[in-house]
This record gives structure tokens, C-alpha cells and sequence, in this order.
């Protein structure tokens, strides 16, 4: 299976801040990884599990994304960015695998890109929520 067919990429990272298989994966056309997003710190620890997000969740995870991270899906009307993030998520029900999807894929498309991952070094305290999400995601050390 080339990279082209996957269709999740999630990569982590090493904590000490300099990773050399980060550095590589960006090199590649297709890839956009993402500095840091916490996604499982800002959103999940904050809302609690849930394995449907009710509206007020939807927009609340959306809105602490664009208040917390420099999403390149952003422009400067906060209400618009929430919206577009919101829509990105898909229809009722939304999961947070969707909306962490949606964000990570409007991500990796504003910067022309069909795969992404991010490199938030505390996700592996998450790698099994993670890969509940997405069973066919390839993670590397």
C-alpha cells in the first residue's frame, strides 16, 4: 500500500522537540503534518467522552480550536472560522474522530496536501482512543 492510498496518517512524536521522521514525512508531496495540535488535551479532556458530540459540544470543541491553535482553515471572523469547522465535522451525528478528522484534512488542503497527521507529542498517552478512531491509521515511534 503506497501512502497515496492511505487515507489517516497519524504520527507522533518524541518529546524532546526535534524529531528527524517528522522532518522526512513533510518532505513528502502528499503530507502535511501538523505542529502540535492536542486535540485529546484542549477538546476531549475538557468536554469528556462522548461518542456523539451534541451541537453545543460540536461548537464549543470547534471554537477552543480556533481560540488555541493557528488552524490555516482560519480567517479573521471567529464566528466564520467555528462555522466552516463545524460544517468541515459533517452532519449529525459528529464524533471527535470526525471533527479531528475535519480539521486535520481542511489543514492539509489549504497547504495542498491529501494526508495528514499531527505531531503532538502527548498523543501517545492517547495511541488506543487514537487508533479506536482510526484502525487503519500507520503511527511511527
Amino acid at each position: 500500500m503506497s501512502l497515496r492510498d492511505r487515507s489517516h496518517l497519524h504520527r507522533r512524536c518524541a518529546a524532546h522537540g526535534y524529531d528527524h521522521g517528522e522532518e522526512i514525512l513533510t518532505l513528502h508531496p502528499d503530507v502535511h503534518i501538523y505542529d502540535e495540535v492536542h486535540f485529546s488535551e484542549r477538546v476531549v479532556d475538557r468536554l469528556g467522552a462522548h461518542d456523539e458530540l451534541s451541537p453545543k459540544h460540536l461548537r464549543t470543541a470547534a471554537a477552543i480550536l480556533i481560540k488555541e491553535t493557528a488552524w490555516a482553515g482560519a480567517s479573521d471572523d471567529a464566528e466564520a472560522s467555528i462555522a466552516r469547522l463545524v460544517t468541515a465535522a459533517g452532519p449529525p451525528p459528529v464524533s471527535y474522530a470526525s471533527l479531528f478528522e475535519a480539521y486535520l484534512s481542511t489543514e492539509a488542503g489549504e497547504h495542498g496536501k491529501t494526508v495528514w497527521g499531527d505531531s503532538s507529542p502527548q498523543d501517545v498517552l492517547y495511541m488506543d482512543q487514537l487508533k479506536s478512531w482510526y484502525p487503519d491509521a500507520s503511527s511511527s515511534p
